[in-house]
């Protein structure tokens, strides 16, 4: 069994695949190309996403829900993607994905549920912080907030998969 998590954004979605283990299995920065319009970005990551999770057959998925405290067109650009996203898990693949809210994600990788992007990435193991900032030499201003989102929404799968 694969859980995976994915973290949805235009510039830098999250996608991160475990086994029951919590072994890293994959880890990937999708994005799209900034001079696209917004209706073709969200299509091709959706795109892409589709195609990364077919990768996994027998697989559980979560991604980020949206962040209701946060207004303006971001916002609503960012609920467009999580639409084309779920729609086509849902529709193409016939599977489900669990939707979890921030705070709950939050609060399961560091006991606060008002942790900053810094809490959450000092809370990964030093094992995959090394993999994420050494070996695949992510920034926080280029993806590792948005990766250790994904690992912490996999890591929940696995922790909470009979209430999921």
């Amino acid at each position: 069994m694969y859980y995976i998590g994915i973290d949805q954004s235009y510039t830098s979605t999250g996608f991160v695949v475990l086994n029951e283990k919590k072994e890293l299995i994959d880890s990937q920065i999708l994005s799209t190309r900034k001079e696209d319009n917004i209706f073709k970005r969200a299509w091709d990551l959706s795109e892409l996403i589709i195609h990364e999770i077919k990768k996994y057959d027998d697989c559980i998925l979560a991604i980020e829900g949206l962040a209701f405290s946060m207004t303006g067109n971001a916002t609503r650009d960012l609920a467009g993607l999580q639409f084309c996203i779920v729609s086509k898990i849902k529709f193409i693949l016939n599977k489900d994905i669990a939707i979890i809210a921030p705070p709950t994600l939050k609060k399961s990788a560091t006991t606060n549920g008002k942790a900053s992007k810094e809490d959450m990435i000092a809370a990964l193991p030093s094992d995959i912080l090394n993999t994420f900032t050494v070996i695949k030499n992510w920034k926080k201003s280029r993806g590792l907030t948005d990766v250790t989102d994904a690992y912490f929404l996999a890591c929940y799968l696995i922790e909470n998969s009979q209430s999921v």
